[in-house]
């Protein structure tokens, strides 16, 4: 028994002659009688041919809320951060840099998701919910909430480290975080 042979697919056939083309500069081929372009994107383009200016670097035209761009939550980070400071001068010192970044990004991010979410509404425009938007905000306020958690940022946190301290005294800090603090 021999091996079927595979089906040759049928050729289109057209109902009108095809008129004599040249080649363009571009690549598509243009009609020598009507001078039209056989590619109809190409035809649109060459009829309108008003083409919007490529964008330039930084551009946030695709932006939406800025929750995934770091130059956004970056920005709102550092002021997060330095009212966090403020208001507990000990998150100064090295030994916080890493947990007071990783907080300040989380809650920049939770303030971008809020805001859209407050111009826009919870719901899009299918009457859903914006539940990647909703998921991004519950994952980023339990990061921002362990961060207030762990820096002393909230009443119960705050009292626990201060007693904390107390307890051990100043043997704690190092000479160089003694001095920045007292």
């Amino acid at each position: 028994m021999t091996a079927p042979q595979p089906r040759k697919r049928p050729q289109r056939r057209t109902t009108t002659e095809p008129a004599t083309t040249t080649g363009t500069v571009d690549g598509s081929r243009e009609s020598a009688e009507a001078g039209t372009h056989e590619n109809p994107v190409r035809a649109r383009e060459a009829q309108h041919d008003r083409r919007a200016a490529p964008f330039a670097p930084g551009n946030d035209a695709a932006r939406t809320h800025g929750a995934y761009s770091p130059s956004v939550v970056g920005a709102l980070a550092v002021e997060f951060a330095q009212s966090a400071v403020d208001a507990m001068p000990l998150l100064a010192l090295d030994r916080f840099a890493f947990a007071l970044r990783a907080w300040s990004h989380a809650e920049a991010r939770c303030e971008l998701i809020r805001r859209h979410l407050d111009g826009h509404g919870v719901l899009n425009n299918r009457h859903t919910p914006r539940m990647s938007l909703l998921v991004a905000l519950a994952a980023s306020e339990r990061a921002a909430a362990r961060g207030r958690s762990e820096l002393g940022l909230s009443p119960e946190s705050a009292a626990r480290i201060v007693a904390l301290l107390r307890g051990a005294g100043a043997d704690v800090l190092s000479p160089d975080e003694r001095k920045a603090l007292l």
